[in-house]
């Protein structure tokens, strides 16, 4: 039985099919596009900052980066709810 990432990585540029959600998001998905690019830019010129990526610290920021977006785009919705509902 294939694993579910096993069924991206059999084409090499498979994963751009990802991707083509965020340009249909307008122009959040460009500006996240465009920023993805100049990061995979970046780790093509500086190879040594992959290491950097894959560092747990690295990871643990992302992951709080995550949670605050998280954290704040639920206020919003309880605030709306609550202004819809009152």
């Amino acid at each position: 039985m294939l694993r579910p990432d096993s069924v991206m990585r059999r084409r090499k540029w498979a994963w751009i099919a990802g991707l083509i959600p965020l340009v249909i998001g307008f122009v959040f998905g460009v500006v996240v596009l465009a920023i993805a690019t100049l990061i995979w830019l970046f780790n093509r010129s500086v190879p040594s900052a992959v290491a950097a990526w894959k560092s747990p610290a690295a990871a643990w920021i992302g992951r709080g980066l995550m949670f605050l977006a998280a954290a704040a785009g639920g206020f919003k919705l309880v605030r709306d709810s609550i202004e819809i509902l009152l």
